[in-house]
């Protein structure tokens, strides 16, 4: 993505020369150049996600509190964006905003995209962000004795 925005200019230049009409229009698109910049990077961290979940050494406990973590992430995210605040994490959707101001629609678009993330976290992984009390023991096994 990060190319992409870099090369945008020749990019469209490009389509332009081979008479790309439609795609040309569609990547000049302010609004698809934001779609673009924010799933580029919400897939880097889901990727990112997904590395971190991988491994010989991973126990339960611990995939657990990563997926909480990233739960309480997009919703962090998800507030900030709603409010219009800026989210250190999306860099290429901050630099795009500061350059074009960001749509109203797409905003709403990139909130409804996390509700819906969101969501299906949940459906995914019921009640992984509430510690059962096995897990609260085998998290801290001599606290339950003080």
């Amino acid at each position: 993505m990060i190319r992409l925005a870099r090369l945008l200019p020749e990019v469209i230049e490009f389509l332009k020369i081979q008479h790309k009409q439609g795609l040309k229009t569609d990547i000049a698109d302010v609004m698809f150049q934001n779609r673009l910049a924010f799933l580029g990077e919400i897939f880097s961290h889901l990727n990112e996600l997904n590395r971190n979940l991988q491994g010989v050494a991973a126990s339960i406990l611990g995939l657990r509190d990563k997926i909480a973590a990233f739960i309480a992430k997009l919703i962090l995210w998800k507030t900030k964006i709603q409010s219009g605040q800026r989210v250190a994490v999306f860099p290429m959707m901050n630099k795009m905003n500061e350059t074009n101001g960001i749509n109203s629609i797409v905003q709403s678009e990139v909130v409804d995209y996390f509700n819906s993330l969101i969501e299906e976290f949940h459906r995914y992984f019921p009640g992984v962000e509430h510690d059962t009390p096995m897990m609260a023991l085998n998290k801290e096994p001599f606290q339950s004795f003080c």
